[in-house]
């Protein structure tokens, strides 16, 4: 088949959104089926994940729920949405987080092909879904199947947009999550003990209730020789790197955006903390241990005030 999937968040933006489209794609490509991604361009970065990839307008990044939102912006962009779907003739079009307006909400009232969406989305605080039933019941209407990722994300749309829901959880890709995979190299620089944070660094995520816990103990740490090592990217980068003082420079490591090399295994870690300030998707659980069965893994609950 020919499968368009089309989302505003995509390599090179870090975050589950973009790792979703990509191993879905790769895993599809696998199965014999020809797959497009319809995204907007993030700028120089864009060549090194432009294989089947269409990109519109320019991004712009907006701070929201607690995290960052991607919205294509181009004025042209309905016009150059049905002219792309019309040259490519797709079987069936894959929209990710449609009712909004985005790129995937005009694709998905433009497309004359079937149209499948995944919805990816938990909010901390106010629920967009309320919003979004004025103004998107139109796009809701264009989906044959709509997929939730879990039954949080289900919950939160089922007041709002009534329907059948699947709910398939983020999957996993094997070949990259597995225990006998290439060390990191980042473990022949460091001796001693290993905390790993790996995501988005994000007010949502909370990487700085990691690291001002970790402060806290400073003492504690030093005495048993433990680093935390921060593997993302993201918008809390810099005020995190000026919060560790001058002491424990040395034992907090920001190793950057993870997609590319990140998967030459942490199997360094003595522990796996997870601090968010909204539920881990179960997913996550099910690689690491899928990963590292002996992984010790810890999730931190958090407050939202």
């Amino acid at each position: 088949m020919k499968i368009l999937q089309v989302s505003d968040a995509y390599y090179p933006f870090p975050g589950g959104v973009s790792e979703h489209l990509y191993s879905l794609s790769k895993y599809l490509r696998k199965r014999g089926h020809e797959v497009w991604i319809l995204s907007t361009s993030y700028g120089k970065d864009d060549e090194k994940f432009n294989g089947y990839v269409r990109r519109v307008g320019r991004v712009l990044i907006l701070p929201l729920n607690k995290s960052q939102i991607t919205l294509t912006f181009d004025p042209l962009l309905p016009l150059k949405v049905l002219r792309f779907l019309r040259e490519r003739k797709f079987d069936i079009v894959h929209t990710h987080g449609p009712l909004a307006p985005n790129l995937p909400g005009w694709t998905t009232i433009l497309s004359p092909y079937p149209v499948v969406s995944t919805f990816h989305t938990s909010f901390v605080g106010f629920n967009w879904y309320k919003v979004a039933k004025i103004f998107f019941t139109p796009v809701w209407k264009k989906i044959k199947v709509a997929i939730a990722v879990s039954e949080t994300a289900k919950k939160l749309m089922e007041p709002y947009f009534k329907g059948d829901y699947e709910i398939i959880p983020n999957g996993v890709d094997t070949e990259r999550f597995k225990p006998d995979g290439e060390r990191h190299e980042i473990y022949s620089k460091i001796n001693g003990k290993t905390v790993l944070f790996l995501g988005r660094l994000e007010p949502r995520k909370g990487p700085d209730l990691l690291l001002k816990a970790f402060i806290s103990r400073k003492k504690d740490f030093e005495k048993e020789n433990v680093h935390l090592i921060f593997a993302g990217d993201g918008p809390l980068k810099e005020s995190l790197m000026k919060m560790v003082p001058e002491g424990l420079k040395n034992r907090v490591h920001f190793l950057g955006l993870y997609r590319l090399k990140i998967f030459r295994r942490f199997t360094g870690e003595r522990m796996f903390i997870h601090p968010p300030q909204l539920g881990v998707k179960r997913s996550v659980w099910f690689w690491l241990r899928l990963w590292h069965p002996e992984f010790p893994l810890l999730q931190l609950t958090t407050k939202v005030i």
